[in-house]
């Protein structure tokens, strides 16, 4: 529990210094923040469930899917697939080569925010972290 307790810390401390990036309009700097906050949280999830480390190359699609977030959480997954100006990658990851830096930064980093904070509070729910 050590490792979960580690991945954690470190996806809040991304998560809050995401949010300040955001607060001063640095929105792919945050919106970088927050997917890896994200990934990190979903690595402490799969830490705790299946008491391995995940594969090297997981993407956060594959860690949703094998930890079994809730619906709630895997629909807002699945929506920034769908969204357009969120920009994710094949690896389920935000795309930094097509990075939008106008309005769709924004939106991406809002959906991000909104992404990270919903994996936070569930995995200190379940953890019990």
């Amino acid at each position: 529990m050590k490792r979960v307790r580690e991945l954690v810390a470190k996806a809040s401390q991304d998560f809050e210094l995401a949010k300040r990036h955001k607060q001063v309009k640095e929105y792919v700097t945050a919106t970088i923040l927050y997917n890896r906050a994200v990934e990190k949280v979903l690595k402490a999830l799969f830490i705790s469930r299946t008491r391995k480390e995940p594969p090297k190359n997981a993407s956060i699609d594959y860690l949703a899917r094998r930890t079994g977030v809730p619906d709630e959480v895997a629909v807002y997954i699945a929506s920034l697939d769908e969204n357009e100006a969120v920009g994710m990658g094949m690896n389920g990851l935000v795309d930094l080569q097509y990075t939008d830096t106008g309005n769709g930064a924004e939106r991406q980093a809002f959906y991000m925010e909104g992404l990270t904070k919903r994996l936070l509070d569930y995995v200190s729910t379940y953890t019990k972290i």
